[in-house]
C-alpha cells in the first residue's frame, strides 16, 4: 500500500503538462486581446505597432 502523501514523478508530469497548457492558454488569450485591439484601431484609424501591443499583453 501506497503513502498517499507521496509524490510520485507522474504527478510531477502531470503538473508540467498543467502549467504549459496554461501557458499556452494565456499566450493566446493575449494574441486574441492584441488582435482585438488592432482592429478597433484600424476601426479608429489608429497606427500602433502591433508586435509592442501583443508584448505588451503577454508579458502583462
Amino acid at each position: 500500500m501506497t503513502d498517499p502523501t507521496e509524490y510520485s514523478s507522474d504527478d510531477g508530469e502531470r503538473e508540467a503538462s498543467q502549467e504549459q497548457e496554461m501557458s499556452q492558454s494565456l499566450e493566446e488569450i493575449a494574441t486574441l486581446a492584441s488582435i482585438r485591439r488592432g482592429l478597433e484601431d484600424m476601426r479608429q484609424n489608429r497606427t500602433v505597432a502591433t508586435q509592442v501591443v501583443h508584448d505588451k499583453l503577454r508579458l502583462g
